[in-house]
């Protein structure tokens, strides 16, 4: 389940708006709130979705103010009459002065859900970051604007093809080399970025890259890098994929398999802060070795599909690696609609402690086998109490122990190390500090863990 960086409720959106300048992603989830359900219940015939006014709490960050990106979005979409917004959040991000703001976006009619779009705003206080029609832009906060086009990769076509002949086919497309004149930015250096990407893509033994420009952007400090990448076949064209280096030379802003912005971190060694966080308060459930040298840690959620899908990944991982500590952690995404993922991660934190991590593994596999019970309340307690029977526990003494705010307060202090980890979906596997989804194919994923594991110098099998 895809979360948004502000860890409230949210739902996946069904649509998206074609805007001149902010373009909405096609799974764009909403925080949750009155008139938006959830997109797997059925709705009610010509039911209207009226605009949620946000919380106060929704607004952490100082800046940009709310009159500020009311503005911006009124230059930019106030062309369309028929177009309603509202702003419903601005909070910080773990990048010093970037913020995100998240608005909500629907058609005066209200008779479909609304969409949330997400956006940065740069610490100059005068540009933000946005996903456009032309890919990601920056964009001054006070006008529209066009951007300006990057260097164009390389066309293969012959210079001047003649009207009649046909052209031949490209057999092999070279990876072409940068020249000086697309490096107009003094950071990050081609160097810096070429050794990050050997330690995020040089699992992958096929794949080659190019650095094809680092520009300076509109935005102070910000820097626009454009990486091109292919295998090494090259039988297709290589695919350009945009970065913007944040001002404070540690993150990076891009898109993610979701099309939606994201920061993650930026340097060669981007997983060691991440992989020391881990290791310092990644306290559920195990299942391999004490020792943790090696740690995968799950973030789960137990409602969650795709988490119930990533058990046989996860199943393989602790027969393939026992020299690994692969722990559980509770990500529970805890709104009105998923009635069971607190309750399921509250009576986990109780199995564990009842039972300790085996009695925990056996009470999570029933309760994913289970996960379509867990749609009502009566069918949340019988899913669960079978769960704890089946770890050889007492249903009464868990339900017990699940309603303490000690239990409670265990959960939560799981869903922020989750934030605190910028993890946005579940299930996330962190693998030494490196993120990863559990539910790529196994052979990538084994693939990862082993590449990881040389990096750090630790013994993987």
């Amino acid at each position: 389940m895809i979360r948004p960086f502000i860890r409230f409720a949210s739902v996946l959106a069904l649509a998206a708006f074609s805007f001149p300048v902010l373009q909405a992603a096609a799974q764009q989830d909403l925080p949750a709130a009155p008139g938006v359900t959830d997109p797997g219940a059925p709705l009610p015939a010509a039911k209207p979705f009226p605009m949620p006014k946000p919380n106060p709490a929704n607004f952490t960050a100082a800046l940009p103010t709310k009159e500020t990106v009311e503005a911006f979005l009124q230059a930019n979409m106030g062309h369309d009459e028929n177009r309603i917004w509202e702003i419903w959040a601005i909070v910080k991000s773990p990048v010093e002065g970037i913020s995100i703001v998240t608005v909500l976006v629907n058609d005066k009619s209200e008779t479909h859900q609304p969409i949330g779009i997400d956006f940065y705003a740069m610490p100059d206080g005068k540009h933000f970051i946005v996903r456009s029609e032309k890919g990601v832009v920056v964009l001054p906060a006070d006008a529209p604007q066009n951007p300006p086009a990057a260097p164009a990769p390389p066309n293969y076509a012959p210079a001047n093809p003649s009207s009649t002949a046909a052209i031949p086919a490209a057999t092999t497309f070279p990876m072409p080399k940068a020249t000086a004149a697309n490096f107009t930015a003094a950071l990050p250096a081609k160097e810096t970025v070429d050794s990050f990407l050997k330690v995020s893509w040089g699992y992958d033994e096929s794949r080659i890259w190019e650095v094809w420009a680092i520009e300076k952007t509109p935005a102070e400090g910000v820097s626009k890098i454009t990486i091109l990448f292919n295998d090494k076949s090259e039988a297709q064209k290589p695919i350009q994929i945009i970065f913007y280096a944040m001002p404070d030379g540690k993150h990076l802003l891009t898109l993610n398999k979701y099309g939606r912005l994201f920061l993650m971190p930026f340097s060669e060694n981007s997983y060691k802060d991440y992989r020391e966080l881990i290791k310092q308060r990644a306290e559920g459930p195990y299942r391999g070795s004490a020792s943790k040298d090696l740690e995968i840690v799950e973030f789960a959620d137990f409602q969650c599909p795709h988490c119930r899908e990533a058990q046989a990944n996860m199943d393989k991982l602790a027969v393939d690696f026992p020299k690994a500590r692969i722990v559980f952690q509770n990500d529970p995404l805890g709104n009105v609609q998923w009635k069971g993922s607190m309750p399921a991660a509250a009576y986990g934190v109780c199995v564990t402690k009842q039972g300790g991590s085996d009695a925990f593994f056996t009470y999570a596999s029933a309760v994913f086998e289970g996960q379509e019970g867990l749609i009502s309340d009566d069918g949340v307690t019988l899913t669960l109490n079978a769960a704890v029977v089946k770890a050889g526990l007492d249903p009464a003494k868990i339900a017990e122990c699940a309603t303490n705010p000690q239990t409670a307060a265990a959960v939560e202090a799981s869903r922020k190390l989750a934030s605190d980890l910028n993890i946005n979906e579940t299930p996330t596997l962190m693998i030494n500090g490196r993120d990863l989804s559990a539910t790529l194919p196994y052979d990538t994923i084994k693939k990862v863990i082993l590449y990881q594991a040389k990096l750090d110098g630790v013994a993987a099998q």
